[in-house]
């Protein structure tokens, strides 16, 4: 939760600044696919460029994603996930 006017300013830019990362990631896979298609490639090579162009789209959207939603969520100290240390404590 917000507590303050100016917390609440720094979370809207941090999503407007993640919205632009994604759109920017978007259009970045549209122009690699355009540019993908004016190539003459054979089926295997089509395939391995547009896995290629999916992964860096997917790990660009989930970098700003994570970016935004760390900016959002007050941090605890604690680190939630398998990779994490909680099962120790």
């Amino acid at each position: 939760m917000f507590k303050n006017v100016p917390e609440l300013e720094r979370a809207e830019r941090d999503q407007d600044s993640g919205t632009a990362h994604i759109n920017a990631a978007i259009e970045a896979a549209e122009k690699a696919i355009a540019d993908l298609a004016a190539q003459q490639l054979g089926p295997d090579e089509i395939h391995k460029e547009w896995c290629a162009i999916r992964d860096r789209t997917t790990l660009a959207i989930r970098n700003a994603l994570t970016k935004s939603l760390r900016a959002q969520t007050p941090q605890s100290g604690r680190s939630y996930g398998w990779y994490g240390n909680d099962y120790a404590k």
